[in-house]
């Protein structure tokens, strides 16, 4: 699946962070470079792949969180439907 795709639905996007996060941890001990630039490079690719993960789970959870509003806010002003809402009687 596709990441456009998975941006319909915030539980796809959780896996794609956490391969960013898998990849990043592991980074250190699959690429070791030799040079003062390459650990440079190495560096930022491996903060890039930290904040990406960072930044996609919070894309997530904006999207669960809008969503979810969107579907309790129609629950909410369905108040006549029987079974909802607190008993008034004693």
């Amino acid at each position: 699946m596709r990441i456009g795709n998975r941006m319909n639905k915030p539980a796809g996007l959780i896996p794609v962070a956490s391969m960013c996060l898998v990849i990043g941890i592991l980074w250190p001990y699959l690429f070791h470079p030799a040079t003062h630039l390459g650990k440079d490079l190495s560096d930022g690719l491996r903060g890039l792949l930290f904040g990406a993960s960072i930044g996609i789970n919070l894309m997530a959870v904006r999207l669960a969180r809008c969503r979810g509003r969107r579907g309790n806010s129609t629950a909410a002003n369905n108040s006549d439907v029987s079974g909802t809402g607190t008993p008034t009687s004693f």
